[in-house]
């Protein structure tokens, strides 16, 4: 603790816990495409859609996985800068202390 009294009281960065959460939470979700992406391409193998647009519908699929994938990098690299620029503990009267999500967000208390 520090000895001058006019040092700022220190509390956690509620904001930067909601971006961990925010990750977090993104990550689920993306994991639930994945499996998607790869149990219609394990249909598709086996034979699931055959003839006419199948070979079409296939490769536009698989672009699509490739597109999510790349995405995937993008937001996780996103997420990790943006908390990385986040202090542990933050002022008690800074706006990163006092930060509530909006609507969807699960909130980890």
């Amino acid at each position: 603790m520090s000895s001058d009294p006019l040092a700022p009281v220190l509390v956690h960065n509620r904001y930067r816990v909601g971006l961990m959460t925010a990750r977090q939470f993104s990550q689920s979700e993306i994991e639930f495409l994945n499996d998607l992406f790869k149990q219609a391409i394990r249909e598709f193998t086996a034979g699931a859609w055959v003839g006419g647009l199948a070979d079409d519908r296939f490769l536009r699929l698989t672009g699509l996985q490739e597109a999510t994938r790349s995405a995937t990098k993008r937001i996780n690299q996103d997420f990790d800068d943006a908390i990385q620029k986040q202090q542990l503990e933050v002022p008690a009267d800074s706006w990163e202390a006092n930060w509530k999500p909006e609507g969807w967000m699960p909130w980890p208390w």
